[in-house]
């Protein structure tokens, strides 16, 4: 058996919006004792409030979250300043927390902690790592890699990056009845766990390829050995100060998307540097794409029936999660609330979902085996159920 239940409340007032959202779940849970769960709140909350309240309701509590930047559900879709939570049950799949704190000081050793923190619960054969560190102190392509790295790249992680809707101050993430920053949070899906999971770009590509020749971290430097600001003058003028609408493809080996990258803020005019929000290596090979709300909307569609497709067990899915990013959301505005419309046309409506807008997305970009990427713009839907045995 597993299943999941959702709660989702838009009650600006914390004490209220737990008893609506315990409600809510109680219901849905139909007697089912909860394990773990997954906490996503707008930034405002009361947070030591809100995870004390979860905590009692459900004593014992496996259970991990973080601010975002925006939140979804099946239940009420899209919302700003609202809090969802997602119950999981099961009595064949262990699911257990983790946490590692000072990202920003030591990336791999947070990291190390929080998998030997989840893994020191669990008998069972790790199946998926659901990850929702802070990356506003250190690198989210590290913090992935080093994820990677003590996971195994059989073991999938998914999920996304908090965030504080768009202050990029300060962001929190939650483990059990504490409230951090600076750290990275994990869940670990250990049993016969079937998952699906789908990364939709909704990008159109505009340009020639070029390789990356100088970069440190998130600044790329230069492209084809001249300042990287060239190259979008090129494109868009010479007077062209920023380029956040133009994201940069970094193509894997076959010349296919592996992830996107997107300029973070004006080219250095003495260097000709630019800023990015994640690293791209030196001597990757890029292309420049194009955004557009269209097209944003239709990989939805596409990686909600790419999802539905890869779910092979003739058990029904009890759980869907949703990472989205917050530039997907700037970019779409009112029309935001079309991306969960848009799973739903073409996902089960009765598995209960839950989500938020992040600071950047945590996926493989196709298999497995090539490990997760941290990637920007884009959206990600996993589907989780229990294995056929």
């Amino acid at each position: 058996m597993f299943i999941s239940a959702v709660g989702h409340s838009e009650d600006p007032d914390t004490p209220e919006a737990v008893n609506e959202i315990r409600e809510q779940c109680e219901q849905r849970l139909a007697g089912h004792q909860p394990s773990a769960g997954v906490l996503f709140a707008a930034i405002d909350y009361d947070y030591e409030e809100l995870l004390a309240a979860v905590n009692e309701f459900w004593p014992g509590l496996e259970l991990i979250g973080c601010s975002t930047d925006g939140e979804t559900s099946s239940d009420i879709g899209f919302m700003e300043d609202s809090v969802v939570l997602i119950l999981f049950a099961s009595d064949t799949i262990e699911i257990k927390a983790g946490v590692g704190e000072g990202l920003s000081e030591d990336s791999d050793a947070a990291c190390f902690e929080a998998v030997k923190m989840a893994r020191s619960k669990t008998t069972k054969k790790e199946a998926m790592c659901l990850a929702l560190p802070d990356a506003l102190s250190n690198s989210g392509q590290h913090i992935v890699d080093c994820l990677v790295s003590e996971l195994g790249k059989d073991v999938p992680v998914i999920g996304g990056t908090a965030g504080d809707q768009w202050r990029l101050q300060k962001t929190y993430q939650f483990y059990g009845k504490q409230v951090l920053s600076d750290s990275v949070p994990v869940l670990l899906f250990s049993g016969p766990l079937e998952l699906s999971f789908s990364l939709g770009l909704g990008c159109i590509s505009m340009g020639d390829k070029a390789t990356v020749t100088k970069s440190e971290g998130a600044t790329l430097l230069e492209i084809d050995s001249e300042p990287a600001a060239n190259f979008y003058k090129k494109m868009l003028g010479e007077n062209t100060t920023r380029a956040t609408e133009i994201p940069l493809a970094v193509l894997d080996k076959n010349g296919e998307i592996d992830y996107l990258r997107t300029p973070a803020t004006d080219f250095d005019p003495v260097t000709g540097s630019v800023p990015m929000f994640a690293d791209i290596r030196e001597g990757s090979i890029v292309k420049p794409v194009m955004l557009n709300t269209e097209a944003l909307l239709a990989s939805c569609t596409e990686a909600g029936q790419a999802v539905e497709a890869g779910y092979s067990s003739r058990k029904p899915p009890s759980a869907a999660l949703v990472f989205s990013c917050a530039g997907r959301k700037i970019l779409l505005g009112t029309r935001t609330v079309e991306e969960q419309k848009r799973l739903a046309g073409v996902m089960d409506h009765a598995v209960p979902t839950a989500g938020f807008y992040t600071y950047g997305e945590i996926c493989p970009s196709v298999s497995v085996e090539e490990g997760a990427k941290f990637h920007n713009h884009t959206i990600v839907v996993a589907l989780l159920g229990e294995r056929d045995e």
